[in-house]
């Protein structure tokens, strides 16, 4: 057989037991492979091979000598990149496996023969390897795929003492075949299902499966991929309006279609269904139709434009669907229990209903607001029902520049508060992504 050519860096160190071509051209013409056509000089001269996978994204780090670079990235968001055709297979951890034996023999048959001379595809992914371990290859939403199975094979064994001792076995009537994969859940011809299949069997260790399925994510996942990516690199996509941050709130602006945090639960309370169940409410709203929505899990989203924002399916058969109490990028919310309590989000800080009652630095303690001595007024709660005017705490009724209060000294009639502002507040994490979706 073939021998795995461990010494070429497109195929060092496979720790993930699994290579995979990729191919962006079709050259050769009626093969029903691809749309290379002739005459050659007309239709051939940039023709595609059939397309059966989505590229996300291409980390030319990980493969320096083929990209020519140390470092850079390729983004292929949406629909960005042209037809292209990924084919790969996977081996056992044993070494006596037949899926490691013969690893060369699949290599070259995937390489070589299948695709290159039986297909006529060329030209790798720019910035990756034509072929390569997965760990080097770009990062993709699928790729077909190719095991060995063997028909027959003999083994020989003889036995001499010339020279001492010396037990040799000889294969002998070998006989493989090259067949689509048969993976898990009765998926063919799918890398990351027969990935799945050879970790299920006990033949690829566990933990190596996360790593493959950040490389291999399985078909729409590409959104998901590619913001992860660049989180990781700390890059951030432009946001949908000022102080988006889409993992905490989103923006009125797409109506909150750009949220990808993790609220799941409706306004009244009840539990979201996972979008890719059908019960209790069968629907329509798939990653298939919807792959650039995130809908993952049971989190709200607004893959639709539903025009009050994020909302979700619930658990409950008699309530088929909720909005979901999500909050808006770059607006306070002001409930009873909300910032206004303890700061506030407005300029003139009329929204402020806190228990502040002491003007600025504490010099001067505050009027109740009922009251008309030492100072007689009209910042009465009657003239002024929407001003909370309770007690005798700092306030805005008429907009003043800031909160404020009539003292109970007689010699000084009114007096500006000290409260603070919202911003202030914020954890210095929070404020710089504030910063960054401000950018």
């Amino acid at each position: 057989g073939f021998t795995f050519p461990e010494n070429l860096a497109n195929f060092e160190n496979c720790d993930l037991n699994a290579v995979m071509c990729c191919f962006v051209q079709d050259r050769q013409a009626g093969d029903q492979n691809g749309d290379c056509a002739k005459p050659y000089d007309v239709n051939c001269l940039d023709a595609n091979p059939a397309d059966n996978t989505d590229i996300c994204y291409v980390d030319m780090s990980r493969a320096p000598t083929s990209s020519r670079t140390a470092d850079g990235v390729a983004l292929f968001e949406g629909q960005d990149e042209d037809a292209s055709h990924c084919h790969g297979f996977a081996w056992a951890e044993d070494s006596t496996d037949p899926s490691a034996r013969f690893k060369g023999n699949n290599l070259f048959y995937v390489s070589l023969f299948d695709h290159f001379t039986q297909r006529g595809y060329v030209r790798n992914v720019p910035g990756a390897p034509m072929c390569g371990c997965v760990e080097q290859m770009p990062v993709v939403t699928r790729a077909d795929c190719t095991q060995i199975d063997i028909v027959s094979e003999d083994v020989k064994f003889t036995y001499t003492s010339v020279g001492g001792p010396l037990l040799v076995a000889e294969l002998t009537n070998l006989d493989i075949d090259f067949n689509e994969c048969q993976g898990a859940n009765n998926n063919k011809n799918d890398l990351g299902a027969y990935y799945e299949q050879m970790v299920d069997d006990g033949k690829i260790p566990e933990e190596k499966k996360d790593e493959f399925d950040a490389i291999v994510v399985g078909k729409t996942y590409c959104r998901e991929a590619i913001d992860e990516f660049l989180d990781e690199q700390g890059f951030m996509a432009k946001p949908e309006c000022k102080y988006g941050y889409p993992s905490e709130c989103g923006c009125k602006e797409v109506l909150q279609a750009d949220y990808r945090g993790d609220v799941a639960v409706t306004k009244s309370g009840l539990e979201c269904q996972r979008w890719d169940s059908q019960s209790p409410h069968s629907h329509a709203i798939t990653r298939n139709k919807h792959p650039d929505s995130g809908i993952n899990e049971n989190y709200c989203r607004n893959p639709d434009g539903e025009p009050d924002g994020a909302w979700c399916y619930t658990v409950d058969s008699n309530v088929r669907w909720e909005y979901c109490n999500v909050e808006t990028c770059g607006v306070v919310p002001t409930p009873a229990c909300s910032k206004a309590t303890v700061c506030s989000s407005e300029d003139n800080q009329a929204d402020y209903r806190g228990s502040i009652n002491v003007t600025s630095q504490g010099l001067f303690e505050c009027q109740r607001w009922d009251a008309q001595s030492p100072h007689q007024h009209t910042r009465t709660d009657t003239n002024y029902p929407d001003s909370d005017l309770t007690d005798n705490y700092c306030r805005n009724p008429d907009g003043e520049p800031q909160a404020w209060c009539y003292t109970t000294d007689p010699t000084k009639r009114f007096a500006y508060c000290d409260v603070p502002k919202c911003d202030d507040l914020l954890p210095t994490t929070r404020k710089r992504q504030l910063l960054r979706g401000q950018e």
